[in-house]
């Protein structure tokens, strides 16, 4: 349910108590008594006005989930939005969780964590309970986002973050963003950790945090999720560019306080406010995180990448399956697998340029004997109709035979001169080490493949044009055919990063 706030002001003696309340538990929590975190020697940017909104637009919402027995006011919080969404943000701090009792409790969203970087080694470790309550959250009618704590000081730190939680929700379907939690780790002594560090070595200043942050989000969205940045109000006010991550992701402030303020300076362009850690719902022991959720981006649905669970991010061929996957010309040996190491069959391949050409109707049928699934008889049919394809002898076509990385790229040649595209070019084949042994049949396919970039080889040198072709190196192929061509077809296919 969505609840709906009205204008009200505060009981002034109720405000000041809260205030002196906090006061005291935020320098208890290492913060300053205004609730802002201390900020580093000689880092004392002034915030930028501009920030800022002079005059907001606030609500007044009375939080269920905070306790206020003696009637304080300390469940009452001022809030960006005439109507706002309850949520929570828990961790294996959290314990179990019975999440039937944390939907009855009227919680509607809650955002997950799947790890964590250290901030001593750096080394991503997963959150124990991450699995067991992304599953029981959704079991129970509950909107999930999912979120990484982050300690990374440069974009490729950041990359690996992003593609760390995305390979863990591969299969599940987010409703929320995913987020990068940038925040210092602290610990007796005052903040520590990489990130710290980071900042008082000069490595990091506001641009390069940002960029580190930007990186993130740039990773996942690339990948067809919503991205988001949480941190607290003075990281994103002294230590990131609030504009710059606002114009390009989605805002998860941490304040606690009965505001999103500091000083009578308003943050309220923020789509999710972390406005408590001391909330107490049935079914979670102990305190736990408290969040407000503003607009309609909370219920904006963000399907599951791709169903297959043995492609992963970190993958080279990672973006050339999912273009395949996206544009319908692959499907999975499976509901959940892809078999990217598998080799392609000749039957496998045709249909995929079936496919491509958007599956048109064809008259008669090929003379061979042995097409006897359906799946591929009509593909099959139609490339042999248009000399595309060619059987062993009249009869035989042998569909599940394994297909030779030459014959692919004789069949893609064939496929192109059909299709009206230039297929002149060549070139030698003599700076691989075994070229020599490309077939007479396919060296000027296999050399037209090589000048336009469609097969680059392997590391050590080798085309091994004999192997079989994987069905991750005919996604591949089939990828950087498609952006040569991507005029003539549907879909903006990006450049591949290797074979």
């Amino acid at each position: 349910m969505s609840y709906r706030l009205r204008t009200a002001s505060f009981i002034f003696c109720a405000a000041l108590m809260f205030f002196a309340l906090s006061a005291g538990a935020a320098a208890a929590n290492g913060f300053e008594a205004d609730g802002t975190e201390t900020l580093s020697a000689g880092y004392t940017e002034p915030f930028s006005a501009t920030l800022f909104d002079e005059e907001p637009e606030l609500y007044t919402l009375v939080s269920p989930h905070i306790a206020d027995p003696e009637g304080l006011g300390l469940n009452i919080y001022q809030v960006p939005g005439s109507s706002a969404s309850l949520g929570i943000d828990v961790s294996h701090w959290q314990e179990e969780i019975d999440w039937e009792k944390v939907a009855a409790e009227g919680v509607q969203f809650a955002i997950i964590r799947v790890g964590h970087r250290r901030a001593s080694d750096g080394e991503i470790t997963e959150d124990r309970t991450f699995r067991e309550n992304i599953e029981g959250a959704r079991a129970n009618g509950i909107k999930v986002g999912v979120y990484i704590y982050s300690q990374a000081v440069t974009a490729a730190m950041a990359e690996e973050e992003a593609a760390y939680v995305l390979d863990r929700v591969a299969g599940y379907d987010l409703d929320l963003p995913v987020v990068l939690d940038y925040e210092f780790a602290s610990n007796s002594g005052g903040k520590t950790g990489i990130l710290w560090n980071g900042y008082q070595s000069g490595r990091l200043d506001r641009d390069k945090a940002t960029d580190v942050c930007l990186a993130f989000c740039d990773f996942v969205r690339e990948r067809g999720y919503s991205p988001m940045v949480y941190a607290n109000f003075s990281m994103f006010t002294h230590y990131l560019d609030f504009t710059r991550i606002r114009e390009e992701a989605d805002i998860w402030l941490a304040r606690y306080n009965n505001a999103p303020e500091h000083q009578g300076n308003y943050l309220t362009d923020i789509d999710f406010w972390q406005y408590s850690n001391t909330g107490w719902i049935d079914g979670i022991k102990g305190p736990v995180d408290c969040d407000f959720g503003f607009g309609s981006k909370l219920y904006h649905t963000v399907k599951a990448l791709i169903p297959f669970t043995d492609v992963k991010t970190k993958n080279w061929f990672f973006d050339d399956v999912r273009c395949a996957y996206d544009n319908d010309l692959f499907k999975g040996v499976d509901a959940t697998h892809f078999a990217p190491n598998v080799n392609m069959s000749r039957a496998m391949l045709v249909t995929v340029l079936y496919r491509l050409e958007g599956e048109p109707a064809v008259d008669g049928d090929a003379p061979f004997t042995d097409l006897t699934a359906d799946w591929y008889r009509p593909a099959v049919n139609w490339a042999a109709a248009n000399g595309i394809v060619y059987g062993y002898s009249p009869e035989i076509f042998d569909p599940d035979r394994d297909i030779s990385r030459e014959e692919m790229a004789s069949i893609l040649w064939r496929y192109a001169a059909w299709r009206g595209f230039d297929t002149s070019a060549t070139a030698s084949l003599s700076s691989f080490g075994d070229g020599n042994r490309v077939s007479n049949y396919a060296s000027a396919p296999m050399s037209w493949a090589v000048t336009n970039g469609y097969i680059a080889g392997f590391p050590d040198g080798t085309l091994c044009p004999r192997e079989g072709a994987t069905r991750a190196q005919v996604a591949s192929v089939l990828r950087r055919f498609r952006a040569a061509h991507e005029g003539d077809y549907v879909g903006d296919p990006a450049e591949s990063q290797n074979e």
